[in-house]
């Protein structure tokens, strides 16, 4: 491999409970991600991959790919991406106040509901949240096994409260999990779970799945409160140099005085704390 770059501790984040890494910047189109990696199981140690420390030229180094330069969903590390894994795009989530529903766009109304609009054989959703028909709410405050019509704030689980991504506990919640979910009962005749279930979520790229608006009716609402308010996602990574502007009540703010831009990331940084502590609304 040429001119590969080992990432520091800083760059990834390693989630031990769901074993998976997550990278705190976007990859370019143009790079690959490849991992080695160590493990025990039943007392024996296994290893998969080249580690670098190990391997010397002109040997060469063997590891894992995770994505190539050209995503290919017929590959078998398609299915290692994690698509269950959303952003909210801020940090330092607080559990209290938090809230998370999934909501279905019915195609007779046009109207979001949190349930889906099935006949009453499929007893088993009929008429229940989508919140619950998903598994994302298995739990109440107190974490005993009772539903309480709120998403399970488990962090490192089912969110990362630090980074503000939630997890959600399936992996293809909207694809062939939903699909299990429906009853199939013959005596109420032929049901159409293709109508409900977004197999291309998962098994096509981002921009294919798109082009599907008759299946692309799910949506994910809620709210929350954040102790990192002094960092701002813009929603995007790599931004041009100097293509940003903060303004504080209307008054344009100075860079590097005021606040600062991480633009590989896509982030501001308000470092004044004086408009931080008056409150003033920051766009």
């Amino acid at each position: 491999m040429l001119n590969a770059k080992k990432l520091q501790p800083t760059e990834y984040t390693f989630n031990s409970k769901l074993g998976f890494i997550s990278l705190n910047q976007q990859l370019n189109a143009d790079q690959v991600l490849c991992v080695a990696f160590q493990y025990t199981y039943n007392g024996k140690v296994y290893n998969v991959g080249d580690f670098s420390d190990g391997v010397h030229a002109p040997q060469a180094l063997f590891v894992k790919m995770l994505k190539s330069t050209a995503p290919n969903t017929k590959q078998p590390m398609w299915k290692l991406m994690m698509k269950n894994v959303y952003s909210i795009g801020s940090y330092q989530i607080n559990a209290q106040d938090f809230k998370l529903d999934i909501f279905y766009t019915n195609p007779a109304t046009g109207t979001d509901i949190n349930y889906l609009p099935v006949s009453d054989c499929q007893s088993s959703v009929k008429g229940k949240p989508l919140i619950q028909v998903l598994s994302f709410d298995k739990l109440n405050q107190q974490n005993d096994p009772t539903p309480d019509g709120a998403y399970d704030f488990i962090d490192g689980v089912t969110i990362d409260a630090t980074k503000g991504r939630i997890i959600l506990p399936v992996v293809e919640p909207f694809g062939s999990y939903l699909q299990s979910k429906f009853d199939g009962d013959p005596t109420c005749g032929p049901f159409d779970a293709g109508k409900y279930t977004f197999h291309q979520l998962y098994d096509s790229t981002r921009v294919q799945a798109q082009q599907l608006p008759n299946l692309n009716r799910y949506k994910i609402k809620g709210s929350y409160k954040s102790s990192g308010g002094s960092e701002i996602s813009l929603g995007s990574p790599n931004v041009p140099q100097g293509s940003v502007t903060v303004t504080a009540g209307g008054v344009k703010l100075t860079e590097n005085v005021d606040y600062t831009v991480d633009y590989t990331r896509g982030r501001v940084k308000i470092i004044n704390e004086g408009i931080l502590n008056s409150g003033t609304p920051i766009k």
